[in-house]
């Protein structure tokens, strides 16, 4: 399984994007996309992302179980340091901050 995984994330950069992609391995949907350092994106099992994602996990990103992300959705890991003095209009070195997207939490009838 473990191998499966590094196949299906080695043939993404050859790609550089995903194509409507079943991850068998964790039952997860992601549609085409652009993605940034895939190395570092977690995606639960059973989540979806809709088509034209544009994501920079530079950072780290975090899915939970379940969750279900639209179209067009776009998740930046990275900034420009505008507080710095270094240099104008900001600094040398950017920011980077993890994302997490927690479990998804579904309601049920009683």
């Amino acid at each position: 399984m473990i191998n499966k995984v590094i196949h299906d994330l080695i043939r993404a950069v050859r790609l550089k994007c995903f194509r409507w992609k079943m991850l068998s391995h964790q039952k997860s949907v992601v549609s085409g996309g652009k993605y940034a350092f895939l190395i570092k994106i977690s995606l639960g099992r059973y989540c979806y992302v809709g088509p034209g994602a544009h994501w920079n996990a530079i950072g780290g990103i975090t899915v939970g179980d379940g969750t279900i992300i639209g179209p067009r959705s776009f998740l930046w890991t990275e900034n420009h340091d505008y507080l710095s003095l270094d240099a104008v209009p900001y600094g040398n070195q950017n920011i980077e901050a993890r994302i997490f997207i927690g479990k998804a939490e579904g309601t049920r009838l009683n």
